[in-house]
């Protein structure tokens, strides 16, 4: 199956300082924080010295788009190893999940794709050697499934389901 991947995206700020709050006129309005302008700025600039592969993702996309089916979106969120544990050994709480509405924004603004064509996704938080934490992103088609073709009969419910 044939994938793109595209790499070295700026590393999102989270889903909880995406966005400020500030009063206007008694009322409470929230807008885009300074971390989330400056990703933005900077996934821009990635955008320009890229514009080849990002056509040429889009040309991907589109032959997708032609047969009738979907994308999976994977997305490697790639940190320091320094940032994954404290010193004293203990894994630092973070929540890879909060940095994913930020990159799949930008990242189907830039390809001018609409979001509601990715039916799956993939995301993982991995060490790297170094200090400049980055995002990458594999593209590839999606045949939609239904929970049929995964489990046979009734779907088990309750919190000790197996299937």
């Amino acid at each position: 199956m044939k994938t793109m991947t595209l790499g070295k995206f700026p590393f999102p700020p989270s889903t909880n300082n995406q966005y400020a709050t500030i009063m206007r006129n008694g009322v409470p309005i929230r807008i885009p924080s300074s971390d989330y302008k400056i990703f933005k700025a900077r996934m821009a600039d990635w955008h320009m010295k890229r514009d080849r592969l990002v056509t040429e993702t889009r040309n991907f996309m589109l032959e997708i788009v032609a047969r009738k089916n979907f994308f999976r979106v994977d997305k490697y969120y790639c940190v320091p190893k320094a940032e994954i544990y404290y010193k004293n050994g203990n894994l630092r709480k973070r929540d890879v999940s909060n940095f994913v509405k930020a990159i799949d924004d930008e990242f189907v603004k830039m390809v001018a794709m609409d979001d509601s064509r990715i039916k799956a996704s993939y995301i993982e938080e991995m060490g790297i050697e170094g200090d400049d934490a980055f995002v990458f992103i594999v593209v590839s088609e999606h045949k939609f499934r239904t929970i049929s073709e995964y489990v046979r009969g009734e779907v088990p419910s309750g919190s000790r389901a197996t299937w």
